[in-house]
């Protein structure tokens, strides 16, 4: 606790006031097949698992799984907490832009329509699209290469996002399927989480096993992997000692 003097009154007042926010009540929009909603994202706002319980929570449980998802303009790309997960939930069909491009929309009385379906998702920020194909097509396009296990992890939580959608505060979207593809992808997600322990002998005795339908843990010898900070460090050392050797034989040759 602080106590509040006319000392320190207008400072705490200045920080209090930039840690306000609003949630905007998506799920009390009329009309919105019809509804364009503009707005500037800020930086603060809860996470969405922070309002449950609550009366907002519970007000968007009733009316939100009954609407289609509502245009939301977003100007400029910062995009708060709140904003961003909706948005991942397919609560709003967002994009994102200058007053100029919204403009031009408005003019042009269109809006750019998802992509999306049950066999891709759209990852907005990065400009990329992925799309799941059945063993079939794989076999008749013949890739050079598997993809990456971390596109599947991509593909499945926005997948799991997607399928939860305006259910988020609703017990309901805890479905079988949905809990086996978070399993299969080994993903943290609104339905699924991950245990980690210090040795194997750990697993065994609470009885925790892999799935073998699972792509277990992220590793350097998945496909696709980045090394982590401290591996990237050990990379560098390396090639710097092997490039001040070979620098000083030749120096001295």
């Amino acid at each position: 606790m602080t106590l509040l003097t006319d000392q320190n009154r207008e400072e705490i007042f200045r920080q209090s006031q930039a840690l306000t926010y609003s949630l905007f009540p998506l799920h009390l929009v009329a009309n919105p097949e019809q509804a364009l909603i503009i707005s500037k994202g800020t930086e603060n706002s809860p996470n969405l698992k922070d309002l449950q319980d609550s009366r907002f929570a519970a007000d968007f449980a009733k009316t939100a799984p009954k609407r289609q998802p509502i245009r939301f303009f977003q100007l400029g790309t910062l995009t708060s907490p709140y904003i961003k997960t909706i948005k991942e939930l397919s609560v709003i069909q967002h994009t994102h832009g200058t007053t100029a491009h919204l403009a031009s929309l408005l003019r042009e009385q269109r809006f750019p329509e998802p992509k999306q379906n049950d066999n891709s998702v759209v990852l907005e920020e990065a400009g990329v699209t992925i799309t799941r194909t059945s063993l079939s097509e794989i076999e008749s396009k013949k890739p050079k290469a598997p993809a990456s296990d971390h596109l599947l992890r991509l593909f499945a939580y926005n997948h799991l996002l997607q399928q939860i959608g305006p259910k988020y505060f609703q017990k309901e979207y805890l479905e079988e399927n949905l809990i086996e593809e978070a399993t299969q992808a080994n993903v943290v997600s609104p339905l699924s989480s991950l245990v980690v322990l210090e040795t194997k002998e750990d697993y065994k005795r609470f009885g925790i096993t892999d799935s073998k339908n699972s792509l277990g843990n992220a590793s350097l010898k998945s496909s696709g992997a980045v090394p982590e900070p401290h591996e990237w460090v050990l990379i560098i050392l390396v090639v710097l000692v092997v490039s001040f050797t070979l620098l000083k034989q030749r120096v001295i040759s």
